[in-house]
């Protein structure tokens, strides 16, 4: 049962922002801190939530309960606070699952695709008139933010693991899209990622589902389909898998598939997001909706009219033959996963990487080197990083110097790179900028120089 007055420390945060809207929309009088000014916190304080730029002890005055992000550190003032006044204080991960306690919980896990595939379901939930509860780590095209309160006893969440914080959720369906190594600062290792999920997929109760790929039946859960709940894998073109995609037509605007479970022949899945990894991310939906008992015309109308989340190859614009495009991309396989679907554009990319975090730039820097394959030119800038403390020796340049591509440059000031590329753009490119960083600011200033640039030949 969550207090009155609520105050979140980090309250910018996706993660953060959803459930500080929920308890709002809910009648909690909610306050927030955040260290700088964003389009999130500027949304919020519209909506009637105060706003706090920067972190203050005056700032929690009026709470009786304190929501931090797993990112601010114990010595912030607004915690320090807190415990001076003995309120009591909990994680972003705690108040998510107390939320879920009060729902029948749909929990999304994964390394890549957790928000995509949570919004997808979502949207397909909200399609089918289920009038779900929402809270996603991205913004949502369809839905119009990141959380959306419902009126059912449906609750949908992007589960986060990257501070273990996952495992307090004990939803009725559990997804888990893919595991792979990642936020080894707080794991140390793939093996300790590994056994983490699978702690996660045994808090679905015995009465529950777990929905997830054939690699994660062999990576986490050993091949043992024999689990106490009830498991439903997907797959391409997959004999093992019990719902399958087949007969799959990639394009540059979305795919198309036919779909068939347990053998049996369901139908075609229209998408008009692009990417093979959507394809998988689509298949998570449809076994949820076949688990919801949602007929298959609807489940794949809903998927048919999804248009995607924001920062996930977000189309910007096209101006002057130049096409922009946005991406949230900060693991190699899902830089990968990017470049290889913007390959089918059939343009000249040029790519821009911010790597995310120092931890997560040293841990995987040999992966990073072999990401970049597809892009035509590539430039590289320091590091974003996201509240951590700098590593000794590891900058943009770790990644940088690995990569054996030709054609590529570092720029360490990002403020920079926008006068660089006026430089080297041509009609016809496709610019990319990708990374969860501030890197998603070049994309707009890069639409507004080229349209000027427009502007200044129609004067001459």
């Amino acid at each position: 049962m969550f207090e009155k007055n609520i105050h979140f420390v980090g309250i910018g945060g996706a993660g953060m922002s959803g459930i500080a809207q929920l308890l709002f929309e809910k009648g909690h009088a909610v306050s927030g801190s955040d260290l700088k000014k964003s389009n999130i916190t500027s949304r919020l304080r519209q909506r009637g939530i105060q706003i706090y730029i920067g972190h203050h002890r005056e700032n929690i005055e009026k709470a009786e309960l304190v929501i931090f992000s797993s990112a601010v550190l114990s010595d912030n003032p607004e915690l320090v606070a807190a415990r001076e006044k003995k309120l009591r204080i909990i994680k972003r991960g705690e108040a998510l699952a107390e939320l879920m306690q009060e729902k029948l919980g749909i929990a999304i896990a994964g390394s890549h695709g957790k928000t995509i595939t949570s919004s997808m379901i979502a949207f397909m939930l909200v399609a089918a008139g289920k009038d779900p509860t929402v809270i996603i780590g991205g913004e949502s095209n369809d839905l119009g933010g990141n959380a959306r309160l419902g009126r059912s006893k449906y609750l949908v969440a992007e589960a986060d693991e990257s501070d273990g914080s996952f495992l307090m959720l004990s939803p009725e369906i559990a997804v888990i899209t893919n595991v792979e190594a990642d936020h080894l600062d707080y794991y140390g290792d793939l093996k300790e990622v590994i056994t983490t999920f699978e702690k996660f997929s045994r808090n679905v109760p015995a009465d529950g589902t777990i929905i997830c790929s054939s690699s994660v039946v062999k990576k986490v859960l050993m091949g043992d389909r024999k689990i106490a709940s009830d498991l439903l894998v997907y797959g391409v073109d997959n004999d093992e898998a019990d719902l399958t995609a087949q007969e799959i037509v990639l394009s540059e605007v979305g795919s198309q598939y036919h779909a068939f479970y347990h053998g049996k022949t369901l139908g075609d899945i229209r998408l008009h997001i692009p990417g093979m990894h959507n394809v998988y991310n689509s298949l998570a939906a449809v076994a949820v909706g076949i688990r919801m008992g949602i007929s298959f015309g609807a489940l794949a109308l809903a998927l048919a009219c999804f248009s995607g989340v924001r920062r996930r190859f977000e189309l910007k614009g096209e101006v002057e033959g130049v096409m922009l495009i946005d991406d949230y991309a900060h693991h190699p396989t899902e830089i990968k996963a990017v470049l290889s679907t913007a390959q089918k554009l059939r343009r000249r990319i040029i790519a821009v990487f911010q790597p995310h975090r120092f931890t997560r730039t040293n841990s995987l820097k040999e992966s990073f080197a072999d990401s970049f394959t597809e892009a035509d030119f590539l430039v590289v800038t320091e590091v974003y990083s996201a509240g951590e403390k700098e590593i000794k020796g590891v900058t943009g340049r770790t990644i940088f110097d690995l990569i054996k591509q030709k054609e590529k440059i570092f720029i360490s000031n990002r403020l920079e790179i926008g006068n660089y590329l006026m430089k080297i753009i041509k009609p016809g490119d496709l610019l990319i900028t990708i990374g969860a960083g501030d890197i998603t600011e070049l994309s707009e200033e890069m639409m507004r120089r080229l349209k000027e640039n427009v502007v200044d030949k129609l004067r001459a």
